[in-house]
């Protein structure tokens, strides 16, 4: 006949193997996942909408107490779409963080060979957290505008290729949660910056400055 703690030695013992075995299925199942391909979105109707490119003043919020700001490049792009992303969405997803990227390029400091090197710059215009399945089946914008293409190096954003991307980020109750890119059009989604900024006065710096946003 067992002792007590006989028993209670043999039940920590399973338990902890249960545990054991959980967590190894758990890894297992999210290294599988990651490894499969997984359905892709349905993005259409995708347009993009931009505004005069200028150059003003940091808001005072963001400078960190420099007076006068720094000034900066400034652009803000508006997206429109229709989109479904119930088809990456099953049953361990919690919600679905989708995003907007804007990528272009600059000259950096760096030379190699006497050529300079690129600089590669990822900026989100534009994010959400799809929490239903029934609202990533109907995402739409129209002209939305959130964060904006901005760069401190004066003159850097003038007729730059600017590549649009979108990226989801399916967060799962259980495992790991990857994130994927996906262009939202059969074919690279590109377009040009302006090479001239539009002309502002000092009372539109002003303005600029006390805002939180972009005037």
């Amino acid at each position: 006949m067992h002792s007590l703690w006989v028993r209670v030695a043999e039940i920590c013992s399973m338990a902890m193997m249960s545990c054991f075995t959980g967590v190894m299925l758990l890894v297992a199942s999210s290294i599988v996942m990651s490894q499969l391909q997984p359905p892709k979105p349905i993005i259409k109707d995708f347009n993009v909408g931009i505004s005069p490119l200028v150059q003003t003043r940091l808001p005072l919020v963001f400078a960190q107490g420099e007076y006068p700001p720094p000034m900066q490049d400034v652009l803000l792009v508006g997206i429109s779409l229709k989109a479904d992303f119930s088809a990456v969405w099953d049953w361990n997803t919690k919600h679905m963080y989708v995003a907007c990227i804007g990528r272009y390029h600059t000259k950096s400091n760096m030379t190699v060979g006497g050529v300079n090197l690129q600089k590669t710059h990822d900026v989100t215009i534009f994010d959400k957290v799809l929490r239903s399945k029934e609202e990533a089946a109907n995402w739409t914008l129209d002209n939305a505008k959130k964060y904006a293409l901005e760069n401190e190096e004066l003159g850097s954003l003038a007729g730059a290729a600017v590549e649009l991307m979108i990226l989801y980020h399916p967060m799962r109750h259980y495992g790991y949660s990857p994130y994927y890119t996906v262009q939202p059009g059969k074919n690279p989604v590109m377009f040009q910056l302006p090479t001239a900024y539009e002309k502002r006065t000092e009372e539109d710096d002003k303005n600029a400055m006390c805002s939180r946003g972009y005037a």
